[in-house]
């Protein structure tokens, strides 16, 4: 099994929608792909700026096998610069900009992977940094996920969330030519 490009990105910071369902990352091997995806780490920050009296925002990673449209491609960071990244592995957010407007993903939710709430502030006193919340499971480090040619994984807050809380997803993958 050859691996081919090892590599990492981190979403711009995505403000919160008072909306349910908000799209906020997605990783696609589109249709005609020859390379595989070994999702190693799915992890999501989040910051909250005000009081939310409600239930916190529940966070999903689901699989998708249709190719999300609108959004942002992100930018890919190698661990190795001399090697090169397949186009047909596309990663998307939601917004254009560092806490900017969003620019929504269009995609369906698929079959649940990982779900989590994902913290409130109950008072606005102080500032609670968040750790980093895991959107797949620790083992995924030794024991990746795989996807193919046509599969996905799309991150969905799943209830409405204020436009105070802010959100980052960071991912680790490897792209191969076969899997075991």
């Amino acid at each position: 099994m050859a691996t081919t490009y090892k590599g990492a990105i981190s979403t711009f910071r995505i403000v919160g929608l008072a909306s349910v369902n908000h799209n906020l990352f997605s990783i696609f091997n589109k249709t005609g792909s020859t390379k595989f995806i070994k999702l190693k780490r799915l992890t999501l920050q989040t910051d909250y700026t005000a009081v939310l009296i409600t239930v916190s925002p529940i966070v999903h990673a689901t699989r998708i096998t249709a190719v999300p449209t609108g959004g942002t491609v992100v930018a890919k960071v190698p661990f190795d610069s001399t090697l090169t990244a397949d186009a047909n592995i596309e990663m998307m957010q939601a917004t254009a900009a560092d806490g900017g407007a969003a620019t929504a993903i269009t995609a369906t939710a698929g079959t649940r992977l990982w779900s989590g709430f994902k913290g409130r502030m109950h008072t606005a006193v102080g500032q609670i940094l968040m750790p980093d919340e895991t959107l797949i499971p620790f083992f995924c480090d030794v024991d990746p996920i795989i996807l193919r040619a046509g599969q996905g994984i799309l991150v969905t807050t799943v209830q409405a969330a204020l436009v105070t809380d802010h959100y980052v997803v960071n991912c680790s993958w490897e792209e191969t030519d076969s899997i075991p």
